[in-house]
């Protein structure tokens, strides 16, 4: 065993030497591994959605044509979702990049910088979206250059095998030295730990981690993103059980109240309450985010079986990639929420109204009722009273009708001074009370500048249609004709479709 430790120490030598140790890079330099991750999941996204202007460089290609099998099953809106959601994370990488001082290329900037509406709206009406595929291609070049990647468009997973190669070697040699002290008095070998629990210690490391990023990256909620952690630093560091001590429930001593006090690492054999009753070997580490520790990431196993500094590595790069997974989760959250809401009014928007009637009717088996709502006049009483006074009509008009619905209708505006109303399982009845309550509500309202209007008050002309088909277009365009009725026939007054 020693002259193959000798051998192996030799050939990691000289594959160091040979080509320049790729990623061995100190602790201090700028990890571009979430960015690549997030990159590619939005290039991804882009080639299968044809979204790019133009000739599409061979690198996006490449990355489309090794990942494609995730996409399998997803449809074209469920698509454009995971590149919005790729946009986010690569937000957060940039910011994150940036902070630590990596020089962000122009490239690099556009790519993972935000989509903007624009681009958003483009994707969602499936048009290409203004970002040439050329400056993704460079954006990757440019992060892998950093990574220690290759510059030209030949695949980055080749400078990762090689790294990968180096730290497979390291890995075997710091085990056989562990396994030649250990063996005269404790018998302890790696075979020992449960198959089940742990991974050969032969396997591509580094590769594993890019994986493990790529699920912490689809975790879209900071539970999800802690759950992948856990189950992650499982199997990185061979371990028995994991968790995940957030620095709000720091115990008043041990090891992991030294990670969460001091933001360093560390590994020993303990015995304290937070890991169990029982003695333990723990790997700790902090999850930092903007600069502060959030939480500490813990693995243990046997006592008998202390962690090698290979493992407490590889527990902590994972532990960078849940600090950007739990900001890009929070982000997401923050985003979705943003991107489905009227500025104006706080309602829900046009484009929540598509995705919940689009939801709501696809198995076609409940019935919905869906209002259209016009205010009456309303150019003019913008022409009179001015758009500071409009927009707070809106507003008023936005609480009243929020206050007018049952419990579980939905109230958007649909764009300019049209509101609409969702009524999952509404009889027809039902409907048309709602919908003769919202005009009377707002015709009984005092509103600012209302004696302007025709009859001195503002009003609003409403069009209802009922429907069980899953076709949300059809009960869309059955609502318009039913309002436009409503205001041929003079306005204030509901219309109700026929059934179709």
């Amino acid at each position: 065993m020693r002259r193959l430790l000798l051998v192996l120490v030799a050939v990691g030598a000289l594959l160091g030497m040979l080509l320049g140790a790729p990623g061995q890079a100190s602790a201090a330099t700028p990890d571009p591994t979430a960015a690549i991750v997030a990159l590619q999941g939005e290039v991804l996204a882009l080639v299968a959605l044809h979204a790019y202007p133009g000739t599409v460089p061979p690198r996006l290609h490449a990355v489309y044509d090794e990942w494609s099998s995730s996409l399998r099953g997803k449809d074209a809106n469920e698509i454009v979702g995971d590149a919005i959601d790729a946009d986010a994370r690569g937000v957060t990488a940039l910011a994150k990049l940036r902070r630590e001082g990596f020089t962000v290329t122009p490239a690099v900037a556009q790519a993972l910088g935000s989509f903007g509406d624009d681009n958003v709206d483009a994707l969602r009406d499936r048009r290409p979206i203004a970002i040439s595929g050329k400056v993704y291609a460079d954006a990757l070049a440019a992060l892998g250059r950093a990574g220690g990647g290759p510059e030209d468009d030949t695949s980055p997973w080749i400078t990762i095998l090689v790294t990968a190669t180096l730290a497979i070697l390291a890995c075997c040699a710091v085990v056989m030295v562990i396994a030649l002290r250990r063996r005269a008095h404790s018998g302890f070998s790696p075979s020992n730990l449960p198959q089940d629990r742990r991974r050969s210690l032969t396997d591509d490391s580094l590769t594993y981690v890019l994986d493990a990023a790529r699920r912490l990256n689809s975790a879209l909620d900071p539970d999800a993103v802690i759950a992948v952690a856990l189950d992650e630093s499982l199997t990185l560091a061979n371990g028995d059980r994991s968790g995940y001590t957030p620095v709000e429930e720091a115990p008043e001593r041990g090891a992991v109240c030294r990670v969460l006090t001091t933001g360093q690492p560390a590994s020993a054999t303990v015995t304290e309450p937070v890991l169990g009753d029982d003695e333990v070997a723990v790997i700790a580490v902090p999850v930092i985010r903007s600069g502060q520790v959030a939480g500490a990431l813990w693995v243990v196993r046997s006592p008998n079986a202390p962690f090698t500094p290979n493992e407490q590595d590889l527990v902590s790069r994972l532990s960078t990639l849940v600090a950007g997974a739990l900001e890009a989760a929070e982000r997401h959250g923050g985003l979705t929420k943003l991107s489905l809401t009227d500025g104006l009014t706080s309602l829900a928007n046009r484009r929540r109204l598509d995705r919940d009637l689009s939801s709501i009717l696809a198995d076609g088996r409940v019935a919905v009722g869906f209002i259209m709502i016009d205010i009456d006049h309303f150019k003019s009483y913008n022409d009179t009273n001015g758009h500071v006074a409009g927009d707070a009509v809106l507003q008023q008009v936005a609480t009243i009708m929020e206050r007018e619905v049952r419990p579980s209708d939905v109230v958007y505006r649909y764009g300019g001074e049209e509101f609409c109303v969702l009524l999952p399982g509404a009889t027809a009845a039902e409907a048309e009370t709602v919908a003769e309550r919202l005009r009377a509500a707002v015709e009984a309202a005092d509103f600012e500048g209302a004696a302007t209007q025709p009859g001195g008050r503002v009003t609003v002309s409403v069009g209802l249609a009922m429907t069980d088909r899953p076709d949300p277009d059809e009960v869309t365009r059955r609502a318009d004709a039913a309002l436009y009725t409503a205001k041929h026939d003079g306005r204030n007054r509901v219309a109700i479709a026929p059934v179709g």
